[in-house]
């Protein structure tokens, strides 16, 4: 057969060679010689060393020079176990690494993700300038800003359940979850965990099983079976690690009301002496005295975290209900020696028991810290449920403002009391912080400097406990924050700025004090927001929803699209603020004062940590085909996905054969990428096309694109800086013709 697809007999055993068999393998060494130095018969015989010469490495339909190596029929640089960098090819050092186009030394260790051997994950801060790579678990430097980003689209919420926790074949009754969730990574496999208390049936007063599951689904850790160690159910956990060992512990309030530590498998530490949990407390650690060693505060008390010492003598003080304070931990008097205080709503003591000031009236409230009004110290913002109002103080207790109504002057049919703890963010993006509380009619968002009404919404209901949190997170990026929030039927994602209502789903709740919590649960770079349910008692879901039975458990929510801006991947206490717990679960000697630090200055709000617009951007290159199964009609694809972007582009990138085909395009078929694939590096990928209904001599239209959104059988799963350049250059292909 002639024509431009036609091989001459004369070199057809080379072509047999070169572009078959041995050749098509990664790191294929098969030689080809020529006879003689001229490549003409000198009488000797062939593979004789005297009369033949290597000239190198079938491949393709060429050879190979020394130093190189045949991978998917095209030459590269042989670089054994060290990186290989492109454009132009060079081998990299041992240990470096490709990224952004060049051969790069990696810093220190910091905090890799996914798998890994028990206690191996480190989690070192970055210094200036680098950020945290998770692939490989070290610090590599910031990509230029701009230099490829994705911004999500502002208001485009599209949440999806990623997966969901109902029960367990472990004590399968204790379903019910009416707490507020913690994460952290418990075992030290760099997957964070989370940790929850469970009842059965209604009660949730007592007999509280303790559990903790995998941050991505894949399993149960532990459950807390001992009937010794029961907890109270509508209590609050709080997670550290106070020895230093890398192991994170469980604080819970004990069924008895002493405070319980549990270690990171769920076996018991210690049980303290004296029983300081209010009906339902929340315990939080910090490291009052500055000396090394972690403290646990329930109420006013404070235990040594280590062995469960009862230090000072706290006092007794009247509770919302003898329900609990809900205290949290910061300095306030600028006084660094008599250690930290411990706040109230509207109280503040000294770690020792003794009082700093007192403006509750007898009628504690729940606490929250930042600068209301841009003067450089704390303020205490206290929601008094008793009297369904609000205050702010400055930090010796002079109050900013005050009272504020709760309810915003709505009816209130079941009774005036409510307010639920404070949460502290900048909803409005005016650069300052603004607070918010949930009550039993509505969520109500206030100016921190005037306490003037930014917004309310009168959509919730929460006529049961009235007493229900709410966190805040900035999902998009964009400066301005969104309010997380579930009342008795709904969980609630509103505008920060306008109070719309963005995301509404389906979550019952008898309500106490729980509140949904934000974080990067599953270590895949995005934030997720963790949300509990019980059906005990409410359990039908709205109308507009669908009606339908609501369930137990809690579920795990993320965006559809993956557009949700990076987030930490620890919550550790119900009275959150970044500052007052490391990446590592480790408690500070020393807490930053969140109030200080650039772009924080907030409560039960999470943060967006570096690189968080940085974008991968895959191109397709190097397109070419194999023709080593000609004889069963199947022609190899190849291609290689490169990553010009600045973030690394995680496993699984679908990537689509297309064939322009006698009746239109058709999509050959789609493989994908196997690894991680740092800014600057590649991957090769291969698929073999059984070539039906024409022709494999062709010659046949081929192209490629890498994560194929809305062409083909796959769809994008990866937001990249440039969509526009996923597609390669079409080439024709077709198996050679021997005679």
């Amino acid at each position: 057969m002639s024509g431009p697809w036609s091989v001459p007999l004369s070199i057809a055993t080379l072509v047999a060679v070169a572009g078959c068999g041995a050749s098509t393998l990664p790191g294929s060494d098969a030689k080809v010689t020529l006879d003689g130095p001229s490549g003409l018969a000198d009488g000797g015989n062939p593979g004789d060393a005297a009369g033949d010469l290597t000239v190198g490495t079938p491949c393709g339909a060429g050879l190979c020079a020394a130093g190189e190596l045949c991978e998917f029929g095209a030459c590269h640089k042989h670089c054994g176990m060290a990186a290989r960098c492109s454009d132009p090819e060079a081998c990299c050092m041992p240990g470096d690494v490709c990224y952004l186009g060049q051969c790069t030394t990696p810093g220190m260790p910091c905090a890799p993700g996914g798998g890994g051997d028990g206690g191996s994950c480190n989690f070192t801060l970055c210094p200036d300038g680098q950020y945290c790579e998770q692939s490989i678990g070290k610090c590599l430097p910031l990509a230029k800003t701009n230099m490829c980003e994705f911004h999500p689209p502002v208001g485009q919420f599209s949440p999806k359940v990623k997966w969901e926790w109902q029960d367990s074949k472990v004590l399968p009754t204790y379903n019910q979850i009416m707490m507020t969730p913690v994460v952290a990574d418990l075992d030290g496999n760099c997957m964070p965990d989370v940790v929850f208390s469970t009842f059965a049936q209604s009660n949730y007063s007592t007999d509280g099983v303790v559990r903790a599951v995998r941050g991505d689904g894949k399993g149960e850790l532990w459950n807390v079976t001992d009937p010794a160690l029961r907890v109270g159910p509508g209590a609050q956990l709080a997670l550290a690690d106070v020895d230093g060992d890398g192991r994170v512990e469980v604080f819970a309030c004990h069924e008895s009301k002493a405070v319980l530590a549990l270690n990171s498998d769920g076996s018991k530490k210690w049980l303290s002496a004296d029983k300081p949990c209010g009906g339902y407390d929340a315990p939080s650690v910090a490291d009052l005295n500055h000396d090394g060693i972690p403290e646990v505060v329930v109420g006013f008390a404070v235990h040594n975290a280590q062995n469960g010492a009862l230090i000072g003598n706290p006092p007794v003080v009247k509770t919302y209900g003898n329900y609990g304070v809900y205290s949290t931990v910061a300095e306030l008097d600028g006084d660094m020696q008599n250690g930290m205080e411990i706040v109230g709503g509207g109280a503040v003591y000294r770690m020792d028991g003794k009082l700093y000031w007192d403006k509750s009236g007898g009628d504690l409230g729940y606490p929250a810290v930042a600068d209301l009004d841009g003067d450089g110290h704390p303020d205490v913002v206290s929601v008094v449920p008793a009297k369904n109002v609000v205050y702010a103080y400055k930090s010796d207790g002079t109050l900013i403002w005050g009272p504020k109504d709760v309810n915003n002057g709505v009816a209130t049919p079941k009774g005036p009391t409510g307010g639920g703890p404070p949460t502290i963010a900048d909803f409005d993006g005016d650069g300052k912080p603004d607070v918010a509380t949930a009550g039993g009619y509505g969520y109500l968002v206030l100016n921190g400097q005037t306490g003037k009404v930014l917004w309310h919404s009168t959509m919730t209901t929460d006529t049961s406990s009235r007493v229900t949190g709410s966190s805040v997170f900035d999902f998009e990026g964009d400066g301005l924050a969104e309010a997380v929030y579930n009342d008795e039927r709904n969980l609630r994602v509103y505008d920060g700025k306008t109070g719309k209502v963005l995301v509404k789903l389906c979550s019952t709740s008898g309500t106490l004090w729980e509140n949904p919590i934000v974080v990067d649960v599953d270590a895949d770079d995005h934030a997720e927001i963790v949300v509990m349910n019980n059906n005990y008692g409410i359990n039908m879901c709205d109308q507009d929803l669908g009606g339908g039975m609501s369930h137990s458990g809690f579920k795990v929510i993320g965006d559809a699209q993956d557009r949700w801006v990076r987030t930490r991947r620890i919550w550790n206490q119900h009275a959150y603020h970044v500052t007052n717990v490391g990446d590592d679960a480790r408690v500070p000697k020393v807490e930053p004062s969140n109030w200080g630090q650039p772009g924080l200055n907030n409560f039960r709000q999470n943060v967006q940590t570096k690189n968080v617009f940085a974008a991968p951007d895959l191109v397709p290159k190097d397109l070419h085909a194999l023709y080593d199964q000609c004889l069963k009609n199947v022609i190899t694809l190849v291609a290689t996905v490169l990553n010009q972007g600045a973030a690394s582009a995680p496993p699984g990138v679908p990537v689509t054969f297309f064939w322009a085909g006698p009746n239109g395009t058709v999509a050959v078929g789609t493989t994908k990428t196997k690894g991680q694939i740092l800014a600057g590096a590649s991957e090769t990928v291969s698929y073999e096309w059984t070539v039906q209904g024409v022709d494999p001599q062709g010659p046949l239209t081929v192209w490629v694109v890498v994560d194929a959104a809305g062409q083909g059988p796959q769809s994008g799963i990866v937001n990249e800086c440039d969509e526009q350049n996923n597609t390669a250059k079409p080439i024709q292909v077709g198996c050679p013709a021997i005679g």
